[in-house]
């Protein structure tokens, strides 16, 4: 078995995301986290908004079906761990859910989601908050419990292997603010769109990306146009900030991962 040693290295020096997901899994397995959900959103927005799902990475490997709730019917704005690690840094276990809720009456939302956890098995683990430069909660990932055991026993392991547990998290998050990754609404981009965008994102102008491409400028902008409204955004600036934001500058070719959801499905993984 790969040691805690090897598995944080082989996730720093990962080509790509999928690579890293795929050690993160893994390496949280062996100290008993063996389902996930991290969710990224590296576009400014309000603390208390969360942002746009669309504009947001989210990767799993839960259950479709509880994906499918918590995060596609955007049940998690509403979760109590969430609610901490916009307010909170660092990590949390999740045996602090009563001292949040404690003293008020739960909103029906809160209940829903508190009984979609316990639903699927999602009631022992972990939060890790992680914050930017500002000190803006920008993304976050919750380590639930093998089925069986209790927050107990989870904070004991917690214990014994945090300071590795929070080395992988941190090490992945890194990964994903450096390497090109797909939104909901990146995916939505046509090859053609995003090569344009890319070319006027590296400082060229329509005619030397006609030029580049070998295509008309009247292509060009009817590409940028297109591009603008796959990417919700009445301006060529902030689809440019989008790509950025998304480590796309690069050449990269569109069938890097994650571009489909589905064909991560079959994988055991999800990206939302």
């Amino acid at each position: 078995m790969i040691s805690e040693e090897n598995i944080a290295l082989s996730m720093a020096e990962a080509d790509s995301l999928e690579e890293a997901w795929n050690l993160l899994i893994q390496a949280m397995k062996m100290v008993g986290f063996d389902r996930l959900v991290y969710g990224y959103n590296g576009l400014p927005h309000s603390d208390s908004a969360l942002g746009d799902i669309n504009d947001a990475i989210v990767l799993s490997n839960h259950d479709p079906k509880y994906i499918e709730l918590f995060v596609g019917r955007e049940m998690y704005r509403n979760g109590p761990m969430v609610r901490w690690a916009l307010e909170n840094g660092g990590a949390c276990s999740w045996s602090e859910i009563s001292k949040i809720t404690e003293g008020r009456d739960l909103s029906s939302d809160e209940i829903a989601v508190m009984e979609i956890n316990k639903r699927f098995g999602v009631t022992a683990g972990y939060t890790i908050a992680f914050h930017n430069s500002a000190g803006r909660a920008c993304a976050g990932i919750g380590l639930a419990a093998e089925t069986g055991l209790s927050q107990d026993d989870i904070d004991n392991i917690w214990s014994a292997h945090q300071k590795h547990i929070k080395l992988c998290n941190h090490i992945f998050h890194m990964q994903v603010c450096r390497l090109p990754h797909f939104t909901t609404n990146l995916r939505r981009l046509k090859k053609r769109q995003h090569d344009v965008l890319r070319c006027t994102a590296m400082g060229q102008s329509p005619e030397q990306i006609a030029s580049e491409l070998n295509v008309s400028v009247s292509t060009v902008k009817r590409n940028l146009d297109g591009a603008k409204r796959a990417l919700n955004t009445t301006s060529i600036e902030h689809a440019v900030f989008i790509i950025t934001t998304a480590n796309q500058i690069t050449n990269i070719e569109r069938e890097s991962w994650p571009i489909k959801s589905s064909d991560l499905n079959k994988r055991g993984s999800f990206a939302w």
